[in-house]
């Protein structure tokens, strides 16, 4: 955004380096390497995001992995380059 607002805490390791937080790449890298992982089990990542507890029952880390990929998806357009280049090159 145009004032900078932190959308997504999350992404952020809280400290400061000259006056602004630093982005938590080990995190994302880290929910990065699960999907991979995913594609590479299941052949695709559908269904990935789409987490429904009263429809099936699954596990806190599938549950994780689900909520990181929606948040990646509304913030496609906005987010780093990098960070969308290396979702581009998964085809996600």
């Amino acid at each position: 955004d145009a004032i900078e607002f932190i959308w997504d805490a999350s992404e952020y390791i809280g400290l400061y380096d000259n006056g602004r937080l630093q982005r938590d790449d080990g995190r994302w890298d880290k929910m990065f390497a699960r999907l991979e992982q995913h594609k590479q089990v299941h052949g695709s990542l559908d269904g990935v995001g789409e987490y429904r507890s009263s429809h099936r029952v699954v596990s806190s880390k599938d549950k994780e992995l689900g909520i990181w990929v929606r948040n990646q998806r509304s913030r496609k357009d906005t987010m780093p380059a990098d960070r969308k280049k290396r979702l581009d090159a998964i085809e996600f």
